[in-house]
């Protein structure tokens, strides 16, 4: 149990390092566009940015070879743990291998130990990501229902962005808007509200003032 623990942190810090490389990388460049020193600070700047990307690269490979060595080790000692099969569904997932990730989260945690609720939200972004957006509403929308608390705001987010792919524009708003009431903090979920809410007005059928009453509303968002 530790050591899955171990590998489930390490793939955190992994996603972690790329989030903050991609952050490095844009700050970099936009410093070079403004500082007009000529074309030879914006070639040091550029390759400077590059290298610190391919270090986080490496760093994030790292992390995620670590992850993958913990989870074996966990493996090896008690081969019926459904926190290594949960993490090793994430480990990959993050990587895009959706059918080992299917394995871990539907063959073996789903089937040998019922509906967990991360093997239910890792499966459905599976889902989603092979762009059955229906199966992926189903299972967000299960996890939803059976923990309606822990789920929390990212499953109504998940479960907004498919009935957005299928088109049911006011279950995806719904969704948002429970999402942000959850978490107000949650980013996903502001957007999503504020892009739909966009996407809604028409200017050809409000009045003038209330149009720009409710676009300057949205852009608060």
């Amino acid at each position: 149990r530790v050591l899955a623990s171990a590998g489930i942190a390490a793939l955190a810090q992994a996603n972690r390092q790329l989030a903050d490389g991609g952050g490095a990388a844009g700050g970099a460049g936009e410093e070079g566009t403004t500082g007009g020193s000529g074309m030879g600070l914006l070639d040091g700047l550029l390759e400077s940015s590059k290298a610190a990307e391919k270090r986080d690269d490496d760093r994030k490979e790292e992390l995620r070879a670590l992850a993958d060595a913990r989870f074996t080790k966990a493996d090896n000692i008690n081969q019926v743990n459904p926190m290594t099969w949960i993490g090793r569904g994430m480990l990959n997932l993050a990587q895009n291998r959706l059918d080992q990730a299917r394995f871990f989260f539907e063959n073996l945690t789903l089937r040998e130990c019922g509906e967990i609720l991360p093997a239910l939200i890792g499966m459905a972004a599976v889902k989603y990501l092979e762009k059955d957006y229906a199966g992926a509403r189903e299972l967000y929308g299960r996890a939803m229902k059976k923990y309606p608390t822990k789920s929390g705001a990212a499953t109504r987010v998940g479960f907004g962005m498919a009935c957005y792919r299928l088109g049911q524009i006011d279950r995806a708003k719904a969704a948002f808007r429970r999402a942000h009431d959850m978490d107000p903090e949650n980013v996903e979920a502001l957007v999503g509200v504020a892009v739909l809410e966009m996407g809604s007005l028409d200017p050809d059928v409000l009045d003038p003032r209330e149009y720009r009453s409710k676009v300057e509303n949205v852009i608060k968002m």
